[in-house]
């Protein structure tokens, strides 16, 4: 079965490239803009269901590890599906209240608990951390707050840190354990704020700072400050492997024909980690991107401006000419994303105890599934007939549903990637396109190769 889902989502799957984009300010290029409307409302008619459902049973079989999904807009909860079991040492099945260890996910519970601190007054992004934390290493004396947030610090990563010093995933070590082991790397990766380079250390580190501002255990810190406000009562921080959590899923992998244990319940990391949440209760913690109940919008949206590619625990991109915000996650069987896309005021949810599954792809086909009218009109102004007269040749660029192909004289038909501001891509051959008609078709596009700039392609008309 696990080779019948790859090969749905390979045939369902829309390739593209992504591309950093603002957020939320719109793009260039009229014909590439979904539509301008507030409070927008997905169509989620019977087929478009229905497509889901099929799409959603392709992936999972009953007896196996699964998924759960939720589609949500501004006028709520417009899908939610579950499907496949969260523990299967007793046949437990996944519902909307089974809980996730969440992994990267909880950047996000991170970062914005660092942002209830800059609220109150009582954190700035420009802090430096070795002001703030004792025993913070001297060769990251230029680190700031914001650095973490924005993944600049240039802190080495802890995960591969650990690995180094022989130093078991397995081994149940505390937040200050896993920073000792961060500072005595003594170097940095990077120039601080010079470009983003993720690592697990700089959320962890962040966990820390607010630990030290705030006078609390983060968990506690968090439950207080960021669950109870927000209604999720079946969402904590895991500081203690002992904690008995109810309901919680089992991250497996697939060994052969069959599965095993993959997540490690001696893992107590957070700030990078650490949160265990449930569909129901993320599909709460999207409101931050809708009404701001912990009123910290502004705090973010002061780190998320449009230089930002990373803030508070999420990642701006762009999916075909949709920009999104929001993370992915993979840890120890687990594998999920989140993207909350501005145009269309929705954001999809998927959550997975199963390591073969891309939660990316399965992200990006359930928004090709609601999206595939307006995906097919976004091909419309670029298909015809091109002709360069300085090559001598023919480019034919036609569409197939929400798909655009380059045909070109001795080749097979290949697709093209849509990267945003008019421009498709085909591995390192870009077309970028301009001249716009009144018909609203583009009267020429100009292709590089790499090493050939801007060779001239003028569409043909009939005469």
């Amino acid at each position: 079965m696990r080779a019948r889902a790859r090969e749905y989502i390979i045939f369902c799957g829309v390739s593209m490239v992504m591309v950093l984009a603002g957020y939320p300010a719109a793009g260039s290029g009229a014909s590439e803009e979904p539509p301008d409307e507030t409070e927008r409302l997905l169509d989620m008619n019977g087929d478009r269901r229905e497509q889901l459902d099929d799409f959603i049973e392709s992936l999972v079989e009953p007896d196996e590890p699964g998924i759960a999904v939720a589609i949500v807009d501004d006028g709520g909860v417009r899908y939610r599906r579950e499907a496949g079991v969260a523990n299967l040492d007793y046949g437990v099945p996944i519902t909307v209240e089974t809980r996730f260890y969440a992994a990267q996910l909880s950047r996000q519970v991170t970062g914005a608990a660092g942002a209830v601190l800059m609220r109150d007054g009582e954190l700035d992004s420009g802090d430096r951390v070795g002001d703030i934390l004792d025993d913070w290493p001297e060769w990251a004396e230029d680190v700031t707050v914001g650095h973490l947030i924005r993944q600049s610090a240039g802190l080495p990563d802890y995960f591969e840190l650990i690995d180094v010093a022989d130093i078991s995933v397995a081994d149940p070590l505390s937040l200050s354990e896993y920073l000792d082991t961060v500072y005595r790397a003594e170097t940095l990766t990077i120039r601080p704020g010079s470009s983003v380079r993720e690592s697990s250390s700089n959320y962890m580190a962040l966990a820390a700072v607010v630990e030290e501002i705030s006078g609390e255990r983060f968990d506690r810190f968090a439950e207080r400050e960021l669950f109870e406000p927000m209604g999720m009562d079946e969402t904590h921080v895991q500081v203690d492997r002992r904690r008995v959590v109810s309901q919680r899923a089992i991250g497996y992998e697939p060994r052969g024909d069959d599965w095993a244990h993959a997540y490690l319940n001696t893992w107590q990391g957070y700030g990078d980690g650490g949160v265990y949440t449930t569909l129901s209760d993320w599909i709460r913690w999207d409101r931050l991107r809708r009404d701001d109940p912990l009123d910290i919008d502004s705090v973010m949206r002061s780190s998320l401006d449009r230089d930002a590619r990373y803030a508070f625990g999420l990642r701006r991109d762009k999916w075909r000419s949709y920009r999104w915000l929001g993370h992915s996650a993979r840890f120890m069987g687990f594998r999920h994303d989140y993207r909350y896309f501005p145009e269309l005021g929705a954001s999809i949810i998927v959550f997975s105890n199963r390591d073969d599954i891309v939660a990316g792809r399965v992200t990006e086909q359930i928004a090709t599934i609601l999206l595939q009218e307006e995906l097919a009109r976004l091909t419309e102004p670029y298909a015809g007939v091109f002709y360069s007269r300085e090559l001598d040749v023919e480019y034919v660029l036609a569409r197939e549903g929400h798909s655009l192909y380059l045909e070109r004289p001795g080749r097979s038909r290949t697709s093209l990637s849509y990267a945003g501001a008019s421009t498709w891509q085909l591995g390192t051959w870009s077309l970028s396109f301009s001249d716009m008609s009144g018909d609203g078709e583009y009267r020429r596009f100009r292709l590089s190769t790499g090493r050939v700039r801007d060779m001239e392609f003028i569409r043909r008309t009939e005469e």
